[in-house]
């Protein structure tokens, strides 16, 4: 099992199939799984087989540990990485997890975003931000509806593009005046975050 013939430099053994290792003392061909990534030993039941780490399966086409479907590991593109034959090739911003069989994105890189424990292909974000599936990232909720915007998202995607004189709030996810950088001006007005306080006999228009 698991051979391809005689070997013809050496007639004491066979010439073993591709991750196939010749055992003389059993006289067949056996699976290499030192060499094999994600395996833990040789199968007790069949040499030529590897036992797999969990969620790997054992592939006899190839003799090797590979996802069981990528069509159905969490985040995949569906197709098998050419080069690594052991992960799946994942869809954009993801990355492949070895230990759990699925394409986990990696939020500690996207700003404003934590760790989503219950969806490995989306981030929870800190608040005001919310999640968009569309670009994989945190942002605010809408700019067309936030105070002060422009509609417009701003470079940096966690904030709104904000009329002249004012500037992002984080707290809020909205505009407000930059009264730090307006002469005459104090502070916010608190009946509006769009104006400021001035200094007498200055008032805002």
């Amino acid at each position: 099992m698991g051979a391809n013939g005689l070997d013809t430099n050496d007639h004491t053994k066979c010439v073993c199939l591709s991750n196939l290792l010749w055992n003389p003392s059993t006289g067949t061909c056996m699976a290499n799984c030192v060499i094999i990534i994600g395996s833990t030993s040789v199968n007790a039941n069949n040499h030529t087989k590897c036992n797999c780490v969990s969620p790997l399966v054992w592939k006899e086409t190839t003799r090797l540990c590979q996802p069981e479907n990528c069509a159905n590991a969490a985040g995949s593109d569906g197709t098998v990485n050419p080069t690594y034959l052991h992960q799946c090739n994942c869809q954009p911003n993801l990355l492949w997890v070895d230990t759990e069989g699925l394409c986990r994105i990696n939020c500690v890189s996207i700003k404003g975003a934590l760790t989503n424990l219950t969806d490995p292909t989306k981030c929870r974000c800190t608040a005001p931000l919310v999640w968009k599936d569309s670009a994989r990232e945190c942002q605010p909720n809408a700019c067309t509806a936030a105070i002060g915007t422009t509609t417009a998202l701003a470079t940096d995607h966690t904030k709104c593009v904000c009329l002249s004189n004012l500037v992002w709030d984080t707290t809020t996810a909205t505009c407000k005046a930059d009264c730090t950088n307006i002469p005459g001006a104090t502070t916010i007005d608190p009946t509006s975050s769009l104006k400021c306080l001035c200094n007498s006999p200055l008032a805002w228009v």
